[in-house]
């Protein structure tokens, strides 16, 4: 398996099959992963708002995004 690391393009969403966004206990999005949610038409925070995600060390929410977004 291979890892890389990269900027975000300013669009958005990279076109890559897999896309981490480090988020903190008090939820707050970034400006990128504010982009990638309203590209996403707000499937994130949705995700988020609906889950036990807590931003604590060891949390991880996994959301599936078409690919169309990319």
């Amino acid at each position: 398996m291979k890892i890389s690391f990269s900027e975000l393009p300013s669009s958005g969403l990279p076109k890559a099959p897999i896309v981490v966004f480090p988020v903190a206990e008090d939820k707050k999005f970034s400006s990128r992963l504010q982009a990638a949610d309203k590209k996403s038409g707000g499937l994130i925070a949705r995700a988020m708002n609906a889950s036990r995600f807590a931003g604590k060390k060891g949390h991880y929410l996994s959301v599936p995004v078409p690919s169309a977004l990319g």
